[in-house]
This record gives C-alpha cells, structure tokens and sequence, in this order.
C-alpha cells in the first residue's frame, strides 16, 4: 500500500478530500479552511502547527482513491498554469505540447489533472468543485459557499472577507518556507506563467488537447480557459 501523503492522501476517509493537481491554489484553500476552523489540514505545516485534529484530506492523484470518501472537493485552475509552473523544467524540453503532456516519469504526470476530474465527474457521493481563479478574484462570494460546503464555523468569516489582502499576504508567508507563491494572491498574476512562456499557438494547442479528447469534460469544467482569438 502506498506510504500516506499529499499525494495518494492520508487514508482520512472520515473526512472530506480536497483534491487538486499541484500548483492549482491548495495553500490557500488550506489556509482559508485552517483560519476559519482553527485547526489543522494534514501535509506540510501551514497556519495551524499542531495537533492532527484534521478538517479535511488531501490528494494530488485524488482519483485513485476518491471512492473510498463519501465527500470530495476538486480545485481546478488553468491547466496551462499549474502543469507549467509545476513543471517549468520539462516543458522547457519538450518539443510539442502533446508530448509535453504525455510525459509519464514524472513526480506528478499531466494525465492526473484531467483523471482526477473524470474521476470527480463520476463522484456519486456529496461533492462541489471551486476554480481557484474565481477563489481569488471572487472571495466573497466562492469562500461562504466553501464554507457551506464544509460545514465550517462562520464566527470569523466577516474578519477573514473584510481584511483578505492581509489574510492572503499572511497565506504567502505560510507557503514561502516550502515554496514560492508566484501568483502571490493577486488575481493580474493568475495567467502570467502561461502568457510568458508559451507562444499564442501553444496555448491553443493545450486548448486542443483537451478538447479532442475529453469533449464531455471540457464543455463541463474547462470551456472558461479556452483561448479566444
């Protein structure tokens, strides 16, 4: 059996799974749910340092076990985006974009992304998806419908929506000891990576991709990245 973490979970099938392809806003959704709360998300340490009194799991490859929870959330975020800012090195060296996401010897292969969304689709169980790009721009609107989702204590919502580039400079802080944040929480920074390191033709071809050969799954959840001419 695979060893717990961030990547298959942490076997909390009590709990409901947070699932999300790296580099697609988990840090914040973690810190959102640790300051409401006051407790801990399992993983490298956030706001909250001690205990293992958990309010969720977590899953990077989320659709290899999500049948074994009865809750799950899918965080999605432009697929150019975290595959590249996770990835920079190997899109560097890839001569296409098909062959840059069909790479397998990979930490985190391009294939979980869209399987942990067919996987999500198929959910029977309770679940809600949330883009991080509208996390970001739209916090008071998507962060009570997280906070609904989840059933969390409302008592510091108001503090948290009437003061959140404060919140989302501290959430930075948080990350900078494992990573950096290049978004940094600033919603001109949501799509910087793609435009700065793909042509236009590129970012057409990602849009292809996707839409070849998961027509169903693209229409439903990947439509809104699509490049306009």
């Amino acid at each position: 059996m695979p060893k717990k973490s961030a990547i298959i979970g942490f076997r909390l099938f009590d709990k409901p799974l947070l699932i999300s392809y790296s580099r697609s806003g988990t840090n914040w959704i973690r810190y959102l749910i640790e300051y409401l709360t006051g407790r801990p998300t399992p993983g490298a340490a956030r706001l909250i340092r001690k205990g293992n009194d958990y309010v969720i799991d977590r899953a990077h490859r989320g659709y290899a076990v999500i049948n074994e929870y009865k809750k799950v959330i899918l965080i999605i975020r432009d697929y150019r985006e975290c595959l590249l800012r996770h990835m920079p090195e190997e899109w560097r060296n890839s001569s296409s974009v098909p062959n840059f996401l069909e790479l397998r010897k990979v930490e985190q292969p391009p294939f979980w992304y869209i399987r942990n969304i067919e996987a999500f689709d198929q959910f029977q169980g309770e679940k809600a998806y949330f883009y991080y790009e509208d996390m970001v721009s739209y916090p008071e609107r998507e962060i009570p419908r997280l906070v609904d989702f989840l059933q969390l204590p409302k008592d510091r919502l108001d503090d948290l929506l009437g003061n959140m580039e404060m919140h989302k400079k501290k959430s930075i802080l948080c990350y900078g000891s494992n990573k950096t944040s290049v978004t940094q929480g600033k919603t001109d920074k949501l799509n910087r990576h793609a435009l700065t390191h793909t042509t236009f033709e590129e970012r057409k071809e990602f849009d292809l991709y996707y839409k070849k050969r998961y027509p169903d799954i693209y229409r439903k959840y990947l439509e809104r990245y699509e490049v306009k001419e």
